[in-house]
């Protein structure tokens, strides 16, 4: 659900930047921040929910596990930059759909 709505936020705003403070979809802005805690802990081998499948559809789709800041701006923890996506690209991920959000159901998301 939660990458189903990601990929709709780019449509409609031409990217993948969601706002941690996303008052339209605060549980989307919050999936993502909870999938950069979730890689953290994978990469250092931790107990983690994430999955080999679930990192190569969000970097298929551009997302950056590092928020990067500049000196004068830091930006919301929880925003994603994503590389543009032909829509049939997306059509084909909604597959993996289903397996994603049986684990956030295990999350608890």
């Amino acid at each position: 659900e939660r990458l189903e709505e990601l990929l709709h936020y780019k449509k409609e705003h031409g990217s993948c930047l969601v706002p941690s403070n996303y008052l339209p979809n605060i549980k989307l802005a919050t999936w993502v921040k909870s999938q950069r805690r979730q890689y953290k802990l994978y990469q250092r081998k931790l107990s983690s929910n994430m999955s080999l499948v679930r990192i190569k559809v969000l970097e298929k789709h551009g997302f950056e596990w590092e928020v990067r800041s500049d000196s004068k701006k830091m930006f919301p923890e929880c925003v994603i930059s994503c590389t543009d996506i032909q829509e049939s690209e997306a059509d084909s991920d909604f597959d993996l759909i289903d397996e994603l959000e049986e684990q956030d159901n295990e999350e608890g998301f």
